[in-house]
């Protein structure tokens, strides 16, 4: 993986941890594309603000809830977690 790889999923997912609305949206415009999409088995987002209120939804449900990836896969430049 490359370092830029590296650091833009790094960003990403701290972005998960992140306490704010605005520290969230400040990471995802480090780590996303404009017109990234967000999909889950609960939720699909077309949006950076769609999925900064998921987020948020999240961490009400779950206060501190985050996720710890402990293997990452990149192909043809897509992140495959």
């Amino acid at each position: 993986m490359s370092d830029q790889h590296k650091t833009s999923w790094e960003t990403y997912t701290r972005s998960w941890k992140a306490a704010t609305a605005e520290e969230k949206r400040d990471l995802l415009d480090q780590s996303m594309v404009e017109n990234g999409v967000y999909r889950d088995p609960l939720m699909e987002t077309h949006t950076r603000e769609a999925l900064v209120d998921y987020m948020l939804d999240f961490h009400k449900q779950i206060p501190g809830g985050h996720f710890v990836t402990k293997h990452y896969q990149r192909h043809h430049n897509v992140g495959l977690v």
